[in-house]
């Protein structure tokens, strides 16, 4: 078994990757869907997506909001409202395995 690797999302120390996805799962479990993220969870999941395959793509050209929601796959994860009017979700989990 390899070793534990911390990783930091904005600011905050994960001690393995395992801390982070739990973290994660408490976020998006405080809110019901169709919230939209406090600017607190928004600074810290931006953080996070800039660890997605397609980032600066699913970002740009800005972020409005972050809303919870459920995606195709029928999983809750997170739509982003663009400032162009246009919507795109992003897998947070993608983003969390994909963290250096």
């Amino acid at each position: 078994m390899g070793k534990a690797i911390s990783v930091t999302v904005n600011g905050q120390v994960f001690q393995k990757k395992g801390d982070l996805t739990l973290y994660m799962r408490s976020l998006v479990g405080k809110y019901r869907i169709g919230d939209f993220l406090t600017v607190e969870d928004l600074e810290f999941c931006l953080s996070l997506f800039e660890s997605h395959p397609s980032y600066p793509h699913k970002l740009s050209p800005g972020v409005e909001r972050i809303q919870v929601l459920v995606q195709e796959k029928g999983t809750v994860g997170f739509q982003i409202h663009k400032c162009d009017g246009k919507d795109d979700d992003i897998s947070w989990t993608e983003c969390v395995r994909n963290r250096k």
